[in-house]
């Protein structure tokens, strides 16, 4: 029986979502809340497509583009993520819950304290660098808050025309991997290793085990996350192509999705386009 996933946001409420969320709680002490300043937006991204996570495996390569003749005071966050909404189970403290392995530049949040709290951790690079992470948010009832956390892999530099991978693996005892590397290059492979939802900081009695329902779709999309971005020089000088690929283990069991594109708005932005192809057993798409 085919399964048709319920409506999802639009193309803009999803780059307005992602941003708002990680600048106004991960980095506003940080860096203030300059995602959506001005009257342009500098980055976009593909709309949200939610897919079951049994039997389903995802795959994204993409080139590392130029560094722009500008970077500025911007910041760039480069990926194919996926997450969940909700993050968590209704009436949990679970406020975000995204795997979002991605490319960088600027001074991006690109590391952790580590266990047992997670802490995110900022760096300023001036060349592109990329690294695994898994980013949550939760509400702490002691500092009547939500807060950030963060799991990052190894960060390793990575250069123009270079091809960064990304995937996304469930074992079977409902263990996560997240992996991004060059491909070609088993020496810079970075990995999350995820058994845990939020790393176990919710208490058991909200959740405890990806093979909860609530976790058994995962939302994907692709996105140009930039802040402080209002010139076209800040912009990557060359193409950028991803090309993904969604494989099922089920064929029939649900209905491939469409995949559209919102666009910058800021001068001399890139324009998105995107194009999907199916067969029963993979949905490949480029943007």
């Amino acid at each position: 029986t085919n399964v048709t996933p319920p409506a999802i946001p639009s193309v803009q409420t999803a780059f307005e979502t992602l941003c708002a969320r990680r600048t106004n709680v991960a980095e506003a002490a940080k860096r203030g809340n300059r995602a959506n300043e001005g009257v342009c937006k500098g980055g976009a991204c593909s709309s949200l497509v939610k897919y079951p996570v049994l039997g389903t495996h995802h795959y994204a390569e993409f080139n590392v583009p130029k560094i722009p003749a500008n970077v500025g005071g911007a910041t760039y966050f480069l990926y194919y993520n996926i997450d969940w909404q909700p993050p968590g189970p209704s009436g949990s403290d679970a406020r975000m819950n995204q795997f979002v392995p991605q490319l960088m530049l600027g001074e991006p949040l690109d590391g952790s304290s580590g266990p047992p709290n997670y802490l995110p951790k900022w760096h300023n690079h001036s060349t592109w660098c990329f690294g695994a992470q898994y980013f949550f948010e939760v509400f702490n009832n002691t500092s009547n808050r939500t807060e950030a956390h963060a799991v990052t892999g190894k960060t390793y530099p990575c250069k123009p025309g270079e091809v960064l991978y990304t995937q996304y693996t469930l074992s079977r005892n409902w263990t996560w991997t997240l992996e991004m590397g060059v491909k070609d290059d088993n020496s810079r492979v970075s990995q999350v290793v995820v058994e845990k939802p939020f790393m176990g900081l919710l208490p058991k009695e909200q959740t405890k085990s990806w093979n909860e329902s609530v976790y058994a779709s995962a939302i994907a999309n692709t996105c140009w996350e930039i802040y402080d971005l209002h010139e076209s020089d800040q912009y990557p000088e060359n193409e950028m192509v991803y090309k993904i690929s969604i494989k099922t283990d089920y064929p029939g069991s649900f209905d491939w999705q469409k995949w559209t594109t919102g666009q910058p708005t800021c001068p001399g932005h890139p324009n998105m386009s995107i194009t999907a192809h199916e067969s029963p057993h993979l949905q490949q798409v480029t943007w």
